[in-house]
């Protein structure tokens, strides 16, 4: 059908998507139990590296996250952007396999350490706070390592509304629905934009 092959090929973006987070706390977050393989174009020379990126049980990087916490385990979150993320960097290079791997060849025998990894692209510090108090915090962290800093100073700049005050949003109502449901499909989607995006003039 049409729907299929614009959602496939040609998607557009939901100009409600502000509206319908699934979790209006934290604003993005990875699925448990994902694995990606990205691979560089085949005309590409010298680009063997495929890096693989996964998360655990818990949508985090890291290895599968055992609730309640085992006693002998010291559990470390790392909570950032971009550079915690490092979502191009295969499991074994990136920064909690390595930090991970580097304590617990100087454990004592009876502490294992595990490194979790919180960090996503793009969040901002008020992100990070979310995250730690509504997904963190509920797993019993021994210590969190937070690095932040440039996306809060190209928000500030860019004035970011840290306060998520939503002046525009409008009451839910039968009307507020209906577009809700229609943006769910790519036709509609594009009526919308083009219907913002046209300029009338006299």
């Amino acid at each position: 059908s049409v729907e299929w092959v614009l959602r496939s090929f040609l998607p557009v973006r939901d100009p409600l998507k502000g509206i319908k987070q699934p979790n209006s706390f934290i604003r993005g977050e990875f699925i448990p139990n994902l694995h990606v393989v990205f691979k560089a174009q085949s005309d590409w020379s010298g680009t063997s590296y495929e890096p693989v990126y996964q998360t655990n049980n818990y949508g985090f990087r890291g290895s599968y996250l055992a609730m309640p916490k085992p006693v002998n385990e010291y559990r470390i979150f790392l909570v950032g952007s971009s550079t915690t993320e490092g979502l191009y960097l295969d499991e074994k290079d990136a920064l909690h396999h390595v930090l991970e791997s580097d304590m617990n060849l100087r454990k004592p025998e009876e502490r294992e350490f595990k490194v979790y990894n919180a960090g996503r692209s793009g969040h901002h510090s008020d992100d990070h706070i979310s995250l730690l108090a509504h997904r963190i915090m509920q797993l019993e962290p021994d210590m969190v390592i937070l690095l932040c800093g440039i996306n809060d100073l190209l928000a500030a700049i860019n004035r970011y509304d840290y306060l998520h005050y939503r002046n525009d949003a409008e009451p839910f109502s039968l009307r507020t629905g209906l577009k809700m449901l229609v943006t769910e499909f790519q036709i509609p989607r594009r009526l919308f934009w083009l219907l913002k995006n046209v300029k009338v003039t006299s």
